[in-house]
């Protein structure tokens, strides 16, 4: 499990109660984090809005289920290998033109790598999609990983 409460961002424990508890609910009201934390609901506001000043939320959000919402039955990461690293923000560009990405990362590795979450609804759409992106000048090579289960950690009660 994840220590949610040690940092070394200057937070305190106020703080870290509340993105606990919007981490958990973000719709949960500053009344009810107030009265969980024996302080009144303007102080939740002040420190949310400092929260999100800092940079510690970057936003409020719902997760869905893109099988659900959307009829995505397929998702995968891939790892995409470059020929050098020179254009590789063009890249990025041309990969969020292209319907079924859904995110892309920098990561450690190789500097002229890029790795993408993509859905897909089914087979023909996912071969669809693979084709597109490899399409894409200076992509030497793809592999993917098939996502069979997404477990999302979020903060423990008590955490």
């Amino acid at each position: 499990m994840m220590d949610w409460t040690s940092n070394n961002s200057g937070l305190d424990d106020l703080d870290n109660e509340i993105l606990h508890n919007l981490m958990h609910d973000s719709r949960i009201s500053y009344l009810d984090i107030a009265n969980k934390n024996g302080v009144t609901s303007a102080t939740i506001k002040n420190r949310v809005e400092k929260l999100k000043n800092l940079g510690a939320i970057k936003s409020f959000s719902i997760t869905v289920d893109p099988r659900i919402c959307f009829g995505y039955n397929i998702s995968a990461l891939l790892n995409i290998k470059l020929s050098s690293s020179k254009n590789i923000s063009e890249i990025y560009k041309e990969l969020e033109k292209i319907n079924g990405v859904f995110k892309t990362f920098i990561t450690t590795g190789s500097p002229s790598q890029i790795t993408a979450q993509i859905f897909a609804k089914d087979l023909p759409d996912y071969s669809r999609l693979m084709s597109q992106i490899s399409q894409i000048e200076d992509i030497t090579d793809i592999s993917s990983l098939m996502i069979l289960n997404e477990i999302h950690i979020t903060p423990q009660d008590g955490a």
